[in-house]
């Protein structure tokens, strides 16, 4: 259970590497999550669902989550629509070291949050 202080997870690997964890809170409250920096050294494969990091943060977790992937400058920032959020990591081959960090808002909390990402 995600709780309310900030928490951290660390996905490494140094070879082909899948991981799926799913966040979960208490009805009316979402999941907030932050990443550390990172940096990807293999660019030989695109940014897809099946080679990066997809973040599944909206009620219909069927549908394809946010893909992210090769850098991060640590100020991405994604608020899920409800009470689970998936994070889903898998490489190939790729020497990586990922640091989520999460917490929970409370819905009243998460209205007043404005979340931007910025070029």
């Amino acid at each position: 259970w995600v709780k309310e202080n900030e928490e951290k997870i660390t996905f490494s690997s140094q070879n082909g590497y899948y991981c799926a964890v799913r966040f979960l809170t208490i009805n009316n409250e979402r999941i907030f999550i932050r990443f550390g920096e990172y940096n990807f050294t293999d660019f030989e494969y695109p940014c897809t669902p099946s080679y990066g990091i997809q973040i599944k943060y909206h009620k219909d977790k069927g549908e394809s989550g946010l893909c992210i992937c090769l850098n991060s400058t640590g100020k991405e920032m994604v608020l899920s629509d409800d009470n689970s959020l998936y994070v889903i990591a898998r490489f190939n081959g790729t020497p990586l070291k990922i640091e989520v960090y999460y917490r929970r808002l409370d819905y009243a909390k998460a209205k007043s949050l404005r979340i931007s990402h910025k070029r």
